[in-house]
C-alpha cells in the first residue's frame, strides 16, 4: 500500500509460507507474490527482466530474507532492512561495492513521521485493516503472539475487552 502510495509501478512480494502468499495474492495489493525457496533469486530477474528492483526491503530480520532484498536490488538500488534480529551477512564487492547500492535499517519510526504515514493512507484511501487476518482479545495475547510467531497468517491484532458499564 505504501509503495504504490508513494508511486511504485511495480511491486513484487516474496513470501516463504504459502498461506501468507495466497493471502497477499488475495489484496492486489502485488504484481506479483513469489515464493522464498532456492530459486527465488532467479524468479526476481525474470519478473524484473534481469535488472533487479531499485528498492527492496526485507520485513522478516532473517538472513535470507535479507539476501534476497540485497540480491533482487538493481544496480544503483536501495535496501531498506526492517525486520527485527537474525543476522546480516554478504560478499561486500560484488553484491554491495560494485552494484552501488545504499542499505538503510530502521527499528522504530517518529511520532511525526507515523502521523504523516496515517494521513496519507486517508489521502490515498487505502485500507490498511485489509492486512489483518485475526482479531483476538487482549486476554488471549499468548495465543496472538504464536499465531503471529506461527507464520501462516497476516497481520494479528489485539483488542481491549469491551466492558458492560
Amino acid at each position: 500500500m505504501i509503495a504504490r502510495g508513494l508511486g511504485a509501478t511495480r511491486v513484487l512480494g516474496v513470501e516463504r509460507s504459502p498461506e501468507r502468499a495466497a493471502h497477499a495474492r488475495s489484496l492486489s495489493l502485488f504484481d506479483d507474490v513469489l515464493i522464498a525457496d532456492d530459486g527465488v533469486a532467479e524468479a526476481v530477474d525474470e519478473a524484473t527482466g534481469g535488472r533487479g528492483c531499485s528498492v527492496t526491503m526485507d520485513c522478516s530480520g532473517s538472513a535470507a530474507g535479507r539476501s534476497v532484498a540485497i540480491r533482487g536490488a538493481a544496480e544503483w538500488g536501495r535496501v531498506s532492512l526492517v525486520g527485527e534480529g537474525g543476522r546480516l551477512e554478504t560478499e561486500v564487492s560484488d553484491l554491495l561495492l560494485h552494484r552501488q547500492l545504499t542499505l538503510y535499517a530502521s527499528w522504530v519510526t517518529s511520532l511525526q513521521a507515523m502521523e504523516e504515514l496515517a494521513f496519507r493512507l486517508v489521502r490515498w484511501g487505502a485500507s490498511p485493516q485489509r492486512l489483518v487476518t485475526d482479531v483476538l482479545p487482549l486476554e488471549k495475547a499468548d495465543e496472538a503472539y504464536r499465531l503471529a510467531d506461527s507464520g501462516r497468517t497476516g497481520k494479528v491484532c489485539l483488542v481491549p475487552t469491551q466492558s458492560d458499564e
